[in-house]
């Protein structure tokens, strides 16, 4: 609550799309942090959530717009809708991407009949031209982004370090290889935001642990659970969640299943006078609950809050991390740059095979492969599994 002269700050919940890293991390907090009226920034990396407190009189379209330009796809929340497209489950432009650079790299893997078969030049292998459009079709998403974190950011990131991977093989002629590494980035895109849309889906609600509404005891009507009273007593009907944390009265009585917060596999019987706690199943009888804490209050919501406080406070890890990558991906490509350009003091230019370490072509090979393994994410098909949430417990039979 503002003070009188002091002026009334607001919170703003953003979706970032095109943050997914901690490089991204920072420039987020570069770009927001010099607009006027901004007092906090907090990010949640893996759920590409941004939250800001700022001045009533900063629009949050001007947020929005600030981290588009950096191409970051930022939208505001839909508060009253859940969410925006990663809680609402539309498709996005990576989907299509994913799906039409698949198909064209899966038919360009034709072009390993030359490996088998007399050589023949790129210009008269047909599967070439489907290698060369997946790479077009994918290609300059890597470009745009690395540019953007150079201009931007000032930064060399994990796309320019892909991107430097994928004109290399182009130079090279080896279209496949190219093909290959944008069509697996732009699939790792893909699972790494399926998996955060299936994150942020579960994690809003322990928001899916609560009811939208509520039975009154008295009379049986329903209302919705924002409007309920502390004081006031609810019915649980038999495979209904308790909605608030109560206590139990009237007559009756029932087995609860805790499970979901508790992790205990057993349910509990509450009687009268024992307590329940919101988000839990009720299973056999019907309870009557005393409603102890407004649904904002309860147990669910404030582990909700333990959760997602927990990914937005940056530790000592995270930030030592986002220091040693400012330096690392900086010397690998120095290094490749070296691998590549000292050679040429002695390697000489020459298609065949037979020359080894003494073609210029072995050590430019070698230079884009130090790139693309040396990449922070490198690993990114597997990275993305660590962004998905484990399955929810269940009761052994």
């Amino acid at each position: 609550m503002s003070t009188p002269g002091e002026p009334t700050l607001v919170l703003t919940q953003l979706e970032v799309y095109g943050m997914c890293c901690q490089s991204e991390v920072t420039l987020v907090k570069r770009k927001l942090e010099v607009l006027p009226g901004v007092s906090t920034i907090r990010v949640n990396l893996m759920l590409r959530q941004v939250s800001v407190t700022h001045e009533e009189s900063l629009e949050p379209v001007r947020l929005v717009r600030t981290l588009n330009w950096a191409l970051l796809d930022a939208r505001i929340v839909d508060k009253a809708g859940g969410g925006s497209l990663l809680n609402k489950g539309r498709r996005n432009y990576t989907t299509y991407l994913a799906i039409v650079c698949g198909v064209l790299f899966a038919i360009s893997l034709g072009v390993w009949k030359r490996v088998t078969t007399d050589h023949i030049e790129w210009w008269e292998d047909p599967f070439t031209y489907f290698a060369l459009a997946c790479v077009a079709a994918g290609g300059p998403l890597l470009i745009v982004r690395a540019l953007a974190g150079l201009i931007h950011d000032r930064t060399i990131n994990m796309f320019f370090t892909m991107s430097l991977a994928m004109i290399g093989a182009l130079v090279l002629t080896d279209f496949f290889e190219a093909a290959a590494i944008v069509f697996f980035f732009i699939l790792c895109e893909w699972v790494q935001k399926w998996c955060v849309h299936h994150t942020a889906s579960m994690t809003a609600g322990l928001g899916g642990l609560l009811p939208e509404t509520v039975t009154m005891a008295d009379g049986g009507e329903e209302k919705p659970i924002d409007d309920v009273k502390v004081g006031e007593v609810l019915l649980v009907k038999s495979g209904e969640r308790v909605p608030v944390d109560g206590t139990v009265v009237g007559e009756g009585s029932s087995s609860v299943d805790e499970s979901m917060l508790t992790g205990e596999s057993q349910p509990l019987v509450k009687a009268p006078g024992s307590k329940v706690v919101a988000g839990t199943t009720n299973q056999t009888g019907v309870l009557e609950v005393r409603v102890d804490a407004l649904p904002a209050d309860s147990t669910a919501a404030q582990l909700s809050q333990l959760v997602t406080d927990a990914q937005t406070n940056e530790g000592r890890r995270e930030q030592l991390l986002e220091k040693f990558a400012k330096v690392y991906t900086l010397t690998v490509v120095f290094a490749a740059l070296l691998l590549a350009t000292v050679p040429l003091g002695w390697c000489k230019w020459d298609t065949g095979d037979d020359h080894g370490d003494a073609s210029c072509d072995y050590w430019l090979h070698r230079a884009l492969a130090l790139v693309v393994v040396a990449c922070p994410c490198s690993l990114v098909v597997a990275m993305p599994i660590t962004c998905a949430p484990p399955p929810p417990p269940t009761r052994p039979p």
